[in-house]
């Protein structure tokens, strides 16, 4: 006989640390890498037309992805809710899992084959190893509970190293990260959080055109400049955004610093050198009235309404720009 009381608490801070899944043009991202690291797993060799398709499907999705990644962000967390929710065991009260192993041996009456075989022992030991198990479980749940609950009310008390770990475990920015664009975390205060994304634009923006026709024939066209540079502007813009959004989702911050990067030519030198292409500062009020739904070529106009260093132009790109500086907010 096989027992079963799998009923997790209500005030389980797992389930609370549960945030919405991805938008639809993440999960297809998340999906073709799966898929594409499964095949090199198992060694499976596409034939030539399946292998054009899918780097037009790669091409299409890069496009979309780099275009909506501003409106894409998780669920905000409460950690008000997580530090003032219900323990899973209460004291002198029998624990949830516990309580329904022990209704279980309560409410058992051997039927008369079981009687007849002599396995009533044999059931009713059975049952109170459960009701053991079941109190483990419990006990298990309970100190979870205190440990998220404390940690809550780190959080909440702005601890910096709270806050670097919510980061990790959560890890909201993982798509960035999965196409190349490295992020770095520095807590300046309990409101001010420094961020600092290599944008790696040699990796994220593709560089030619793909279309598939009728005939199943792939074409590719080089990227004019312009054409690049403004797919570079777009996932810039774009991805700042996405991050000061997710970092107000998660962390009681007021302020977000962040600095997007990338390596350029040193005509003087003939060396690559990073170099800050957009800095921007964003508010947790102001940018809470924004309506993100908007397309990516509207998010230079948000900007606009934002304290940042930029210096773009259609036919150059991006030209370097000083960061913005901490003392100054």
């Amino acid at each position: 006989m096989e027992f079963k009381c799998d009923h997790p608490y209500s005030g389980s801070p797992e389930i609370l640390l549960m945030r919405s899944p991805r938008s639809s043009v993440c999960q297809k991202r998340m999906e073709l890498i799966s898929r594409q690291n499964r095949r090199k797993k198992e060694r499976v060799q596409l034939m030539e037309d399946e292998w054009a398709a899918e780097e037009v499907e790669w091409y299409d999705n890069q496009l979309e992805w780099i275009r909506t990644i501003h409106q894409t962000c998780g669920d905000t967390l409460s950690w008000e809710r997580i530090r003032e929710s219900d323990p899973p065991v209460r004291n002198g009260v029998l624990g949830r899992k516990e309580a329904i192993a022990a209704q279980l041996y309560a409410e058992y009456r051997p039927n008369t084959i079981q009687k007849l075989l002599k396995q009533d022992m044999q059931t009713r030991q059975a049952i109170e190893e459960h009701i053991n198990l079941a109190r483990e479980e419990d006990e298990r749940d309970y100190a979870a509970w205190e440990r998220f609950s404390a940690f809550a009310s780190e959080v909440i008390d702005g601890n910096y190293s709270a806050y670097l770990k919510v980061i990790e475990y959560l890890a909201p920015l993982d798509d960035l990260n999965i196409l190349g664009s490295a992020l770095e975390y520095n807590v300046i205060n309990a409101s001010v959080l420094e961020v600092e994304m290599d944008v790696n634009s040699n990796q994220v923006i593709p560089k030619e055109a793909k279309t598939q026709h009728e005939t199943g024939i792939v074409t590719s066209k080089p990227l004019s400049k312009k054409e690049f540079f403004s797919l570079k502007r777009d996932y810039v813009y774009g991805a700042v955004l996405r991050i000061a959004r997710e970092m107000f989702a998660l962390l009681p911050l007021e302020v977000v610093l962040i600095h997007a990067t990338d390596t350029k030519m040193n005509k003087l030198t003939g060396q690559e050198e990073y170099v800050t292409l957009l800095s921007a500062k964003f508010d947790r009020e102001s940018l809470s009235k924004v309506d993100i739904e908007f397309q990516s070529t509207e998010l230079i106009e948000l900007f606009k309404h934002t304290p940042h260093h930029v210096n773009f132009n259609d036919e150059l790109g991006f030209i370097p720009v000083e960061k913005l500086s901490i003392p100054t907010l």
